[in-house]
């Protein structure tokens, strides 16, 4: 015989299920040859996945590292709710939110006794590790943020448990790594929704602005500066969002509301468009012909 010792070699690239004593629980520890080979391919050693698994509602589960962890620590809460102390700090955990330990940060976790949690987590560490990680809206200050993508997430880490049950051929452990990247990149995209969201609420309160200042308008730069954007931003955001530019948006809204005042009222078109903040009468008839087809004495006479 060659003297090695095949049997161990053989488990280096079969799968190590580690038991903690949760039913349906998958949690899957990299064995120390499998680890040896991550570091030492290029493809892999930025980004190695050190631990990986699993709890379903887990009563009674609770986790204490006096010392921290060697890896970064990313939890996915899917449903219930669970906590964690760390930093300093307590910060309570719920459905669809993210949280981020950094290496060697002594803390504590464990699930709410009520109502335990569900969750997927990834332990992992390399030289492109926390730079990926801090690539999404978590940061030393914010660990703990939302996440609104929960189905990706799950095909996501149900897709590479299932590989893993196969053991760690070399390219199970490329895909280790590539689905560390996958898992960030749906972080940092669900971020780029969640900023686009908050800009489309900060326009239209800008619009309810709009629709306020009718009388007196205001300029281009001051209903930009009103919702927290350059002249130039608010331009392309509002034009994206809405298909028009904001001051075509804003005449718009002074026309309808002169047709609604020669429809319900009996003032004068002198008096309508000053009312809209136009002080010149005939230029008031002139935008409201361009912009309706008629006159404003034509429109409130109604058809011929």
């Amino acid at each position: 015989m060659d003297g090695i010792d095949y049997s161990t070699f053989i488990m280096d690239y079969l799968t190590e299920l580690k038991e903690e004593g949760f039913d349906s629980q998958k949690l899957y520890r990299l064995p120390t040859r499998a680890e040896k080979r991550m570091n030492d391919k290029p493809f892999t050693r930025d980004i190695v996945i050190s631990d990986i698994g699993y709890y379903p509602k887990p009563h009674g589960h609770l986790v204490d590292r006096t010392k921290g962890s060697s890896a970064h620590i990313l939890i996915f809460c899917v449903r219930g709710r669970g906590w964690a102390t760390f930093g300093g700090k307590r910060r309570e955990i719920g459905a669809q939110d993210a949280l981020w330990i950094p290496a060697g940060e002594p803390h504590t976790y464990g699930s709410h006794n009520s109502d335990p949690w569900e969750i997927y987590w990834v332990h992992a560490y390399g030289s492109s590790v926390e730079a990926l990680i801090q690539w999404t809206p978590l940061t030393l200050d914010h660990p703990l943020i939302h996440f609104s993508n929960s189905l990706a997430l799950q095909r996501q880490f149900n897709a590479l448990l299932q590989r893993l049950e196969s053991g760690y051929t070399d390219h199970t452990l490329l895909e280790m790594s590539r689905f560390f990247v996958s898992l960030t990149s749906l972080l940092h995209v669900d971020a780029g929704l969640a900023q686009e969201t908050s800009q489309r609420e900060k326009i239209e309160r800008v619009m309810d602005t709009m629709r306020e200042t009718l009388a007196a308008p205001w300029t281009l730069l001051e209903y930009a500066r009103h919702g927290g954007f350059s002249t130039t931003q608010f331009s392309l955001l509002f034009k994206r969002h809405y298909g028009t530019s904001p001051m075509a948006y804003l005449m718009e809204l002074r026309m309808q509301r002169a047709r609604e005042m020669l429809d319900s009222t009996s003032l004068s078109v002198k008096e309508i468009a000053a009312k809209i903040g136009y002080e010149d009468s005939l230029y008031f008839s002139r935008i409201f012909k361009k912009t309706s087809g008629t006159s404003p004495s034509s429109y409130r006479a109604g058809p011929s």
